[in-house]
């Protein structure tokens, strides 16, 4: 997918805009790891509540802050996330998925179409308890396994694309001349984080030094059972 690692390379400088939903910011906590502070909100359940998300009370939004900078709610990197996914206490998970969308040719299907991508870590419907209407999310461990390359379609891409056969899972696409396996459909109310067409995994992006400290991430945690806001703040601040 060598079309999508150079619009990774280029997403700082493009305008980004502001996830497809809104936060309300009832819980601000800072998390010293390297250069940037992290700010978690709670998720705001009204938004949320088309979603078919379990427990949304217990998601938080995972946004950078360079204070030096006086930079705030700022994407994060692949080298936040490894930091604060491994150095917390009150995460039962923790995920990231591309702010924006990334343009991405689909071939193999009659003509080429333009579909609207997003990269995703593999656990990301896990933490958001997202399941798929057919077949399967990703399985642990996914993006880290090299010639695994899978995708999700969203309903309404499933219906306009594959008329809404249930075969689709199991065929292979190519995207950006890469082979990916179809493993689910996901449901028709699922728009995470807005209506992209589907979702791919960071595979092969580890890889990639220069994409460890790009800023063009968003990341969505989940507390975990018993911890209350106040405790969370507790042990992020210790």
């Amino acid at each position: 997918m060598a079309d999508l690692l150079r619009d990774l390379r280029l997403a700082l400088r493009q305008a980004l805009q502001n996830p497809g939903f809104t936060l309300a910011a009832v819980l601000t906590l800072a998390l010293g790891i390297g250069a940037a502070t992290a700010i978690f909100s709670l998720v705001d359940a009204i938004l949320l509540r088309p979603l078919p998300f379990a427990e949304q009370d217990r998601l938080i939004s995972v946004w950078g802050e360079i204070v030096p900078r006086g930079q705030h709610h700022v994407e994060v990197s692949l080298a936040d996330y490894a930091g604060w996914r491994d150095g917390n206490h009150v995460l039962s998970g923790l995920a990231l998925v591309t702010t924006n969308d990334s343009d991405v040719a689909m071939t193999g299907r009659g003509e080429p179409l333009h579909v609207r991508a997003r990269l995703t870590s593999d656990n990301l419907f896990a933490v958001l308890g997202a399941e798929a209407l057919l077949g399967r999310t990703f399985l642990p461990g996914q993006e880290d396994r090299p010639g695994t390359s899978v995708v999700l379609l969203s309903h309404r891409f499933w219906q306009r694309h594959f008329a809404a056969d249930p075969a689709a899972v199991g065929q292979k696409i190519l995207l950006d001349g890469e082979p990916h396996l179809i493993v689910g459909v996901m449901p028709r109310e699922f728009r995470y984080p807005d209506d992209a067409d589907l979702w791919t995994t960071l595979s092969g992006i580890y890889a990639v030094p220069d994409l460890r400290d790009l800023r063009i991430f968003h990341a969505v945690g989940r507390l975990k059972p018993g911890v209350t806001q106040k405790q969370a703040e507790q042990d992020l601040l210790r």
